[in-house]
């Protein structure tokens, strides 16, 4: 499972992304930054960066402003609360209450959700698959505290979870509620309540051996250790021996040269980051102790990082090229760093959620992509989540594809139970999957389908289903847009429907055809 090496493929550059230790509004900071979060909160295409305090946000061109000062201390949890398509923030601070930020678009109105004091962080899942997002606080003083939400206010639970520094969520056991992990393995028993299950102690969640079961990194007896997981019923575990008496800052799972394989970039305080690549279920540890010897530079092989205390360590792609760049938070005194992935020749895509029946950022759902990697049919599984232990959430799901040249099934089991399956879906994009974009299985044989495809003006729309009544077709663009909808009528025996696309630009878009509980959707490409 473990193997050593001194060399590393991922190439990696320190750019010039603004004064990233500028506190704007006349503050004045000299504590810790643990964690960060990836998001895109501006809502322009790319994604900005919050830190315990400061709002970065992302100029399009590797370039960073500092843009707020938030009295979080904490990185906040950002999500869509309320399913109005806007993002919310909740901010957690030692000294201060918990606090909601409902976003109503040019406002923000501030909700204290409970008014003690010393809460580490808040994660959102929708623990009860209700179609609303319910948080968690942890405390390590004190009993985790649980908020159901119920549309219009959030109502404390009365579960007794023990206190912890953060929590994460992933359905470990893959019944379809997402189960917790805080100070110990809580499983979700699906009528609202949880059962302590083992004294574990993670910090994140990914699915390293592609095995369709989230496995989980954390500490064990004073030593890092990875849990294997056992389809659902065990763990084993198995010792990360690259230092003794470690204090863990955080951790994060991404494929960070893009070959299909999730690899494990490790924070802690007393060793520093420590990387681990991933080659089919086999983490290499790379050596970076020359590193430590640099203040600033560019990474390649050896090089990552700077000497100073680390407090976060988060991924996301800030240039949108399909690779995993990273935000190194240090210590007080000392800048933050950003990191740009050089990346490589090898295939990517990326996937943002939108539930509609199911909460609008789609967490708790579960995404699998197959395809043919070095001559190979693959499957790689994500679930999404609003956090990942220390390090809050990116909401933008990335998967690596080596040298694959398309996905052939892509599929969305989303907390509703509602299914998406797409089909020959283009790599090198980033693509958002709407629920209402939900598909079903009729039968073995395809009994509907589209031709010309590619077309130019006209599309004939085809079906041999029994169904008769009112048959809906919808467009929607790559983003998951709607952008067309009609209805027409189909009688008894064989449909057929000619369909004027001449005003549609060119590009690739899903044409949803519903006839009845039945649905079939299809790329159409528009010349």
């Amino acid at each position: 499972m473990f193997s050593y090496q001194s060399n590393c493929q991922i190439h990696f550059t320190e750019i010039d992304a603004g004064d990233l230790s500028y506190i704007p509004g006349g503050y004045t900071f000299d504590g810790q930054r643990v964690g960060g979060t990836w998001i895109d909160f501006d809502q322009d295409g790319d994604i900005d960066f919050f830190d315990g305090y400061i709002y970065y946000q992302n100029d399009g061109v590797n370039h960073f402003v500092a843009d707020s000062f938030i009295h979080s201390g904490n990185p906040p949890t950002i999500v869509d609360l309320n399913n109005d398509r806007r993002l919310d923030l909740i901010s957690t601070n030692d000294t201060l209450p918990t606090t909601l930020h409902i976003n109503f678009g040019n406002t923000y109105e501030k909700i204290i959700l409970d008014d003690s004091y010393g809460y580490n962080e808040a994660s959102c899942v929708d623990f009860n698959n209700d179609g609303l997002l319910d948080i968690l606080l942890t405390d390590i003083d004190n009993n985790n505290r649980l908020y159901v939400n119920k549309g219009t206010t959030f109502l404390p639970e009365t579960n007794q979870i023990t206190g912890s520094h953060f929590s994460t969520w992933a359905d470990f056991d893959n019944d379809g509620d997402m189960d917790l992990m805080c100070s110990a393995l809580y499983e979700n028993l699906g009528d609202g309540t949880f059962e302590r299950k083992d004294d574990i102690q993670g910090t994140s969640w990914g699915d390293y051996n592609n095995d369709g079961f989230e496995d989980l990194f954390g500490v064990l007896n004073n030593h890092l250790v990875i849990y294997t997981n056992n389809q659902g019923i065990g763990f084993t575990i198995d010792t990360i021996a690259i230092a003794d008496d470690p204090f863990l800052i955080g951790s994060s799972w991404g494929d960070l040269d893009n070959d299909g394989d999730l690899d494990l970039l490790i924070s802690d305080w007393n060793f520093g980051h420590s990387l681990f690549l991933n080659n089919n279920g086999i983490l290499t540890h790379i050596n970076f102790e020359e590193t430590y010897k640099q203040s600033k530079l560019s990474l390649t092989e050896q090089q990552l990082f700077n000497p100073a205390l680390p407090m976060s360590l988060t991924f996301g792609d800030i240039n949108h090229d399909g690779n995993l760049d990273a935000f190194i938070g240090y210590d007080s005194g000392t800048p933050n760093q950003i990191l740009l992935n050089v990346g490589n020749t090898n295939s990517w895509l990326g996937l943002n959620l939108e539930g509609t029946e199911s909460n609008a950022n789609g967490i708790g759902a579960r995404v699998t992509v197959e395809a043919v990697i070095d001559g190979k049919v693959r499957k790689q599984y994500r679930q999404q989540r609003s956090r990942h232990g220390p390090n809050a959430g990116n909401l933008t799901m990335h998967f690596g594809l080596g040298n694959a040249t398309t996905v052939d099934k892509l599929t969305v089991e989303w907390p509703s139970g509602n299914v998406t399956e797409l089909q020959n879906v283009d790599v090198g994009q980033y693509l958002v999957i709407n629920e209402d974009m939900v598909t079903s299985v009729i039968s073995e044989e395809p009994t509907s389908m589209i031709y010309p495809n590619p077309a130019n003006e006209y599309i004939t729309i085809r079906s041999s289903t029994d169904y008769y009544g009112t048959v809906l077709i919808e467009i929607f663009n790559m983003n998951g847009k709607e952008i067309n909808s009609s209805q027409i009528h189909k009688g008894d025996g064989l449909l057929e429907h000619k369909m004027g696309i001449q005003n549609l630009a060119t590009g690739t878009y899903f044409l949803k055809v519903r006839l009845g509980d039945q649905v079939f959707i299809q790329k159409i490409i528009k010349e």
